[in-house]
């Protein structure tokens, strides 16, 4: 059940555009989000400093003023009850802005940037409305590309629900210049990876070849140990992308022993696992000299076992 609190404070900052502001409560450590809804004499602009009255109810995001007053806002408030003609003089009307097209990339500055909420809000030369933006707008949004007051930026927006303007993707001429060379490096490494995944596969049909020329069952028990192995490393990839039990290397590196390793190899490649970790590709290798190795000694006795 939600429990309201009531909250005495200062109003710390004001938005007309947007009609809503936040309240410092006394103890300077609550921060109460109000929208014009709340006020009472809402007719009576708010001004940043002048003491209010809160009653609040906890959100998800914080604590949301369900009723902000003041004596001289109740003192309005009886007044036009004791005399109902009396109004608040009309605001004089402005002529409507033209709507501004920003389907296409618009030059814009970050006028106002929450960091801890992850918002803020754009402003161009030539339209008065600010444009809200979230953080995940942005495709780099992280240590030095965290979004700055004063930056400029490049935007597309749509109306919001038909109220407000929203950005739908907010970048800049140096994050557009990284990204470039990210999905340059990027494709560069891919690009290595399936030569690499290629060599492996060439590796293991010259590897089981010989084998099956020798000892036809030797190739096939090559081939099932293969077959397992590649399946564990499926298997460890998935578990990796998904935070689940990863399979020990230990387990990996004892099936490229017994004869797994062509399996294992084509699989690094093609997954795109275990390539990295030094310490594991050279175990790796030494698991696959060692197979090799006694393969190639044993090769006699393995002649009369398999016959």
């Amino acid at each position: 059940m939600t429990t309201s609190q009531k909250f005495i404070g200062k109003i710390q900052s004001w938005q007309p555009e947007r009609a809503f502001g936040f309240i410092l409560a006394d103890d300077c450590k609550t921060k109460i989000f109000f929208h014009i809804k709340s006020l009472h004499s809402p007719q009576i602009e708010p001004k940043v400093g002048e003491t209010v009255q809160v009653i609040a109810e906890p959100d998800t995001k914080g604590w949301k003023a369900t009723v902000v007053s003041s004596p001289q806002r109740r003192a309005q408030v009886n007044h036009q009850q004791v005399n109902p003609k009396v109004q608040a003089a009309p605001k004089p009307s402005t002529p409507p802005q033209s709507q501004p097209n920003f389907q296409n990339q618009t030059l814009g500055k970050i006028v106002e940037w929450n960091d801890e909420r992850g918002f803020g809000f754009i402003q161009t030369d030539n339209f008065k409305e600010k444009i809200f933006f979230h953080v995940n707008d942005l495709p780099l949004n992280q240590g030095k590309f965290r979004p700055q007051e004063g930056e400029a930026v490049l935007f597309t927006a749509k109306k919001s629900d038909g109220k407000r303007w929203a950005a739908t993707s907010v970048t800049s001429a140096q994050r557009q210049r990284i990204q470039r060379v990210q999905q340059r490096r990027q494709a560069e490494r891919e690009a290595n990876l399936n030569a690499k995944a290629i060599m492996a596969l060439l590796v293991m049909v010259i590897w089981l070849g010989l084998c099956a020329w020798r000892l036809p069952k030797l190739a096939m028990i090559y081939g099932i140990l293969s077959l397992i192995l590649f399946g564990f490393y499926w298997k460890d990839k998935k578990a990796a992308n998904d935070g689940e039990w990863r399979v020990p290397e230990a387990n990996l590196h004892t099936w490229a022993l017994l004869g797994g390793w062509c399996g294992g190899l084509l699989a690094r490649y093609l997954f795109n696992h275990k390539t990295t970790k030094q310490e594991f590709v050279i175990v790796f290798w030494v698991t696959v000299v060692a197979n090799v190795g006694a393969t190639i000694y044993l090769l006699p006795k393995l002649a009369e076992w398999l016959r």
